[in-house]
């Protein structure tokens, strides 16, 4: 059972050379009856390069925020409305190459805040070390577990509940305050996913043309989105939010199409 994240980044590095890794990044989806379920087996692959297990910098909300509503925040007042609970489940198989002889798993971490609580937090199964740790650059925490050497099956069970409540935001102002791109420089950045000068420039330009807020611009984005992006089932996991060529591809998983959308903004 793990209660405070521990900020450690050399956790999440590459194994030394000599040792064949194998990396696993998981999501899931939450079934509508308030139960979500993961198993997975045989879905391991090979890491061929070094990869930072978190490679999306803060996704569609922060984005939507910054873009269409950051300049306002100061001054809406926000009001809690309705509530649901969950119990969530990763039941994790993993069945690595034989020749594995360092397999790593990461999966995403939920915290405890003022719209959510997290409780009655259970990790089970065989692996050599586990914990939760946070990524350097903005704090995300993931579970982290690595086998060293098993034979055999590798396992772990990641269970938790949630009770999560609906956020409603009022009192949103007619007209956008002045907004400071400077000040937000980090958030706005391109990242090596979305470089924000190659197709997804243009395109924003294309969907955003007439538009004069960022409020517009956000929307306008977000109409573009839904109306011509599409899940892709063959995509794996969530997808990598590889923009550069999902602006030329629309398919992909939900982290895949968050992206998209936050490089648009961002670009815009």
């Amino acid at each position: 059972m793990f209660n405070k994240p521990r900020r450690d980044p050399d956790r999440m590095l590459p194994p030394k050379p000599g040792h064949r890794a194998v990396d696993l990044y998981l999501d899931s989806d939450v079934h509508p009856e308030g139960k979500g379920v993961i198993s997975l087996a045989d879905s391991m692959r090979p890491s061929k390069r070094a990869r930072a297990p978190f490679s999306v910098r803060p996704a569609g909300i922060l984005a939507l925020l910054l873009i269409a509503l950051a300049s306002v925040a100061a001054s809406v007042t926000p009001a809690v409305a309705k509530e649901r609970r969950a119990e969530i489940t990763y039941s994790v198989n993993l069945n690595a190459p034989a020749e594995a002889k360092h397999v790593r798993l990461w999966i995403p971490y939920p915290m405890s805040d003022e719209n959510q609580e997290i409780t009655d937090v259970f990790v089970t199964g065989n692996p050599s070390s586990s914990g939760v740790y946070k990524e350097g650059a903005f704090g995300n925490a993931a579970l982290y577990a690595e086998w060293k050497d098993t034979k055999g099956p590798r396992t772990l069970t990641y269970s938790f509940k949630v009770l999560r409540r609906e956020r409603v935001t009022k009192d949103i102002p007619a007209s956008e305050l002045p907004f400071s791109k400077s000040e937000f420089r980090r958030e706005l950045a391109p990242t090596r996913l979305a470089d924000l000068n190659g197709p997804e420039k243009a395109l924003a330009e294309r969907i955003t043309a007439g538009r004069k807020t960022n409020r517009e611009k956000a929307f306008a984005i977000y109409d573009w989105t839904v109306e011509n992006m599409f899940r892709d089932p063959n995509t794996k996991g969530c997808g990598l939010g590889e923009v550069d060529m999902l602006v030329r591809t629309l398919g992909g998983k939900c982290g895949d199409i968050h992206s998209v959308y936050t490089a648009l903004a961002r670009a815009s």
